[in-house]
């Protein structure tokens, strides 16, 4: 049944504070979290019972493998071995790039199967909109945590956000609440910590536990149940919401295309140009994954 947000909001509050804490643990002790990661993954029979169709099945199993690679790839960043050199290839940023693709793929053909049209454009555009540069993603080395980087523009995480809430609330929307609380956590890096290179170590590490959790045994969305706020007009009037917000991240993104080519233009010539600094992180000395 469903019932109120103000009902619910102790019990989301808990899950977000919960998930931060997964995300922050697992930042600290990577072996740790690859071992428990490999556990989730290796609870797959157990499966059958508490997911329904091609999409449940795609979307667990398509995130937590990829996590897993993430995580013994940070293992062979922070402790190099031979048989771990693998790891350090391009190979594993299209990896991350493509599980990222994959998610919003899989939801955007969704949306498009529901009728939710105006949001499966939104999927589009976010879509098309991610940073491909291999200097954008890249794993730290000789560093605290050896985190997985990856510069992704604080809007894009914004729109990325409301983008996939529109989705599940008209797809599922008995998880709204408890999909809006996990990506409240990878949010809350961008806007909120101004980390938005760790919007995806954050955004994967929680969606693949949660994913986890509602595989194997749905522990948390009978605290959040929020299948009473269902309504068609809604689901429409948001995803044109979130057209409108996405067309201005289009023009916003041309606009600082536009104004990078005139200071471009305006600059020195190469010979006189300083050499540009190599990406910062608060933690030192990084290893670009490609």
């Amino acid at each position: 049944m469903g019932t109120d947000l103000l009902s619910i909001l102790p019990a989301m509050v808990v899950f977000i504070g919960l998930q931060f804490a997964l995300h922050e643990l697992a930042r600290r002790f990577v072996v740790s979290a690859t071992v428990l990661f490999v556990l989730m993954l290796s609870s797959i029979p157990f499966w059958n019972a508490n997911l329904d169709g091609w999409f449940r099945w795609a979307k667990s199993i398509s995130v937590l493998v990829p996590t897993v690679l993430l995580f013994v790839a940070r293992i062979a960043h922070r402790r190099p071995h031979p048989k771990l050199d693998v790891f350090e290839g391009k190979w594993l940023m299209w990896v991350a790039y493509a599980v990222l693709m994959l998610n919003i793929a899989e939801a955007t053909i969704k949306d498009v199967t529901l009728g939710n049209y105006w949001n499966s454009i939104v999927g589009v555009i976010v879509a098309a909109t991610i940073p491909i540069k291999p200097r954008d993603w890249y794993i730290e080395r000789d560093s605290k945590f050896n985190d997985f980087l990856f510069s992704l523009p604080t809007l894009w995480c914004v729109l990325y956000t409301t983008w996939n809430i529109c989705f599940v609330y008209g797809e599922r929307t008995e998880f709204t609440a408890h999909v809006f609380s996990i990506l409240m956590v990878p949010l809350a890096y961008s806007v909120i910590m101004k980390r938005p290179d760790l919007w995806y170590s954050a955004r994967v590490t929680t969606l693949a536990s949660s994913l986890f959790f509602r595989s194997a045994y749905d522990v948390v969305t009978p605290y959040m149940d929020t299948s009473s706020w269902a309504n068609a007009k809604v689901t429409q009037t948001f995803g044109l919401i979130n057209l409108a917000l996405a067309f201005a991240y289009l023009g916003y993104l041309g606009y600082r295309k536009k104004n990078s080519k005139t200071q471009v233009t305006d600059e020195p010539s190469q010979d006189e140009a300083q050499p540009t600094p190599l990406p910062h992180s608060e933690s030192g000395v990084h290893s670009k994954v490609g």
